[in-house]
């Protein structure tokens, strides 16, 4: 649609690179998530946040928490099983 949309972390929280992931149930370009990792710096603890692409301002729609940093730039990849 041309339509831009973004999601503002707090500032205590640094956003690694998020990576789309598209719906399998819909058309590549019509649906899908975007996932990414996060340093909560002061609580010094990692996120991973899950974004329906569709309504990212919105903010996560789930996020899994550990209870201690990662490294930052830790990536994976996601591949069809």
């Amino acid at each position: 649609t041309g339509d831009h949309q973004f999601f503002t972390y707090p500032a205590t929280v640094f956003p690694e690179d998020h990576l789309y992931a598209p719906d399998p149930s819909k058309a590549a370009e019509c649906g899908g998530w975007v996932l990414g990792t996060a340093l909560d710096w002061q609580h010094q603890r990692h996120q991973l946040n899950i974004f329906d692409a569709d309504r990212l301002a919105e903010g996560p729609v789930a996020s899994a928490r550990l209870p201690y940093p990662l490294p930052i730039g830790l990536h994976g990849t996601f591949v069809p099983g």
